[in-house]
């Protein structure tokens, strides 16, 4: 009885706010982070490694990484924070290794494909750098995921910090 009356709630959720749709709250069904409901932090000041945050993709960055294959237009998509300003990020033999400031050992958060799911040939925009003040690195751990290894990093003002229930 409780299965199925929370298998219909998340249906009717899902439905009226869209699967990768992120305002207030929000569900997610996509493999690259955890499943389930999310709903906005209060404190939406001080972001840290590992906040989970929303964002959505400019247009013109959108078209530049062929998101239109990966994702619906205008979604909000839901990832980790990996980088934040001062870090040091490098690409070494496509994979990403950030480097913390004022640390020296580095972090490998996965690989950056040559080839899509579909055998399309990917496009990336993330850059050796040292990521500035205004910009954060957003990744996950899932190998599949569309993540800052493509679209390169994330302004911090379109930014969203949010809470698993």
């Amino acid at each position: 009885m409780w299965r199925k009356f929370l298998i219909v709630s998340s249906f009717i959720i899902a439905c009226l706010f869209g699967v990768s749709k992120f305002y207030y709250f929000g569900f997610n069904l996509t493999p690259s982070m955890e499943k389930g409901f999310y709903y906005q932090a209060i404190n939406q000041n001080i972001l840290q490694y590992n906040d989970i945050i929303t964002f959505e993709l400019d247009k013109e960055t959108a078209k530049k990484v062929h998101a239109n294959q990966y994702i619906s237009d205008n979604a909000k998509l839901l990832k980790l924070v990996a980088g934040l300003a001062g870090d040091k990020v490098e690409i070494i033999e496509n994979q990403i290794c950030v480097t913390p400031q004022g640390k020296n050992i580095a972090c490998v958060w996965g690989k950056i494909k040559e080839k899509d799911k579909y055998g399309n040939n990917t496009v990336t925009l993330l850059n050796n750098c040292i990521i500035p003040k205004d910009k954060c690195l957003a990744l996950t751990s899932h190998e599949g995921s569309f993540d800052s290894r493509y679209f390169g990093l994330v302004d911090i003002s379109t930014i969203t910090i949010m809470k698993k229930f």
